[in-house]
């Protein structure tokens, strides 16, 4: 999972997982900010700086060859941060 502010395009958070099981149909559930912090943390993010985006990339063999699968922009931002908000 990384997070990436859009200008100027830059990571500000990573993380990884390993071990997650898919359910019965196929999907992964995972929670934010419970993974292996590679690069962040996530509370240090500025989210009035630009708008961010979600990648997500996933490598079946719990290795480092990872393949991105998703990147989609985060609409909302998280609840911890709206007090620092102006």
């Amino acid at each position: 999972v990384k997070i990436f502010k859009e200008i100027p395009v830059a990571c500000v958070y990573h993380e990884t997982y390993t071990g997650i099981i898919p359910d019965e149909n196929g999907f992964y559930s995972l929670k934010i900010g419970s993974g292996y912090v590679m690069y962040g943390p996530l509370a240090t993010i500025n989210w009035g700086s630009s708008t961010h985006n979600l990648e997500i990339g996933i490598d079946p063999n719990n290795g480092t060859n990872y393949t991105n699968i998703n990147t989609t922009p985060i609409l909302t931002v998280p609840s911890f941060h709206i007090p620092t908000l102006s």
